[in-house]
C-alpha cells in the first residue's frame, strides 16, 4: 500500500517540477495562475480545505492540516479520458496531516468551477496514507 502512494507522491511531484514557478496575479481573492502557489493565505485556505476532504472521504474526526506541511501547485486544464469532461482550474495539494497523535501523509486533487479555491469543486484524485482510501479519475491533459 505503501507502494502505491509512494509511486502516486512521485507521479504528482514530477507533473509540479515542471509547472510554473511563478504566481503572477495571486490576490486576496485566491485567484493565481499556473505554477506553485506560495501565497500563505490561499495555502491555509487550503489547509482548511484539505482538513474537510480527509474527514469526509476517511470517515474521521479531528484531522488537522498544517499549512506549512502541504505542497500545493495549479496545473492545465485536464480532460476525463471516459466522459470528455473537461476540468478547469485544477489544484494538486499533497502534505501530512495528523490525527490521534500521528501523521499520515495524503494527496488531493481537485478541480474547482471557478479560479478561487473557495468555490464549489470536484475531487479528481484522494488517496490516504492512514486508511487506504483511494479515489481516482482518468484524466489527462486536454489535446
Amino acid at each position: 500500500m505503501k507502494r502505491i502512494f509512494y509511486f502516486v507522491a512521485l507521479v504528482v511531484f514530477l507533473l509540479t517540477a515542471c509547472g510554473n514557478e511563478e504566481n503572477s496575479d495571486e490576490t486576496d481573492t485566491y485567484k493565481i495562475s499556473e505554477g506553485k502557489i506560495m501565497n500563505e493565505k490561499l495555502l491555509i485556505n487550503l489547509a482548511v480545505r484539505a482538513e474537510t476532504i480527509i474527514e469526509k472521504y476517511d470517515r474521521l474526526d479531528g484531522v488537522e492540516v498544517d499549512d506549512a506541511n502541504i505542497r500545493a501547485d495549479k496545473h492545465p486544464d485536464l480532460e476525463n479520458d471516459e466522459t470528455e469532461e473537461i476540468y478547469k482550474n485544477v489544484y494538486y495539494i499533497d502534505g501530512e496531516y495528523s490525527y490521534q497523535g500521528r501523521n499520515y501523509d495524503f494527496v488531493w486533487c481537485a478541480s474547482f468551477n471557478e479560479n478561487n479555491t473557495d468555490s464549489e469543486g470536484q475531487v479528481l484524485q484522494y488517496t490516504s496514507e492512514q486508511t487506504g482510501q483511494q479515489i481516482n479519475i482518468n484524466r489527462s491533459p486536454i489535446k
